[in-house]
């Protein structure tokens, strides 16, 4: 909640961060990503049908939540986040934030993939 509560970089980086902790996915998947395997709900929550795993290439099926959701934003035509800044980028910000939020603890991507969500 610390980290939520405190005010990111680039408004990306907050997304993108918030979403590999919804997730659970890795960045690379969160960067290849499209349109055509989101099936929304009628409650706000969507799924992820049959998208494919970078690391191990197999299909797979992710249910995900509505806050989730809405850090997709708007449908669109091609992968669901065109533009993510390089990983070094990131990781710089993600820094940053977490020591702006009073956080002593290393927090990565892949630390937020792998913690809990609602």
């Amino acid at each position: 909640m610390q980290l939520v509560n405190t005010p990111s970089p680039p408004p990306i980086t907050r997304t993108v961060c918030l979403f590999l902790a919804l997730s659970s996915l890795r960045i690379s998947d969160i960067e290849s990503i499209t349109w055509d395997v989101v099936r929304d709900n009628a409650d706000g929550t969507a799924v992820f049908y049959g998208y494919r795993v970078t690391k191990s290439g197999k299909k797979h099926i992710l249910p995900l939540n509505v806050q989730a959701r809405e850090l997709m934003g708007k449908r669109g035509e091609e992968k669901v986040f065109p533009y993510i800044p390089p990983r070094s980028t990131l990781d710089y910000q993600i820094k940053r934030w977490v020591e702006a939020a009073g956080i002593k603890k290393t927090i990565s991507m892949h630390c937020l993939r792998h913690s809990a969500h609602p």
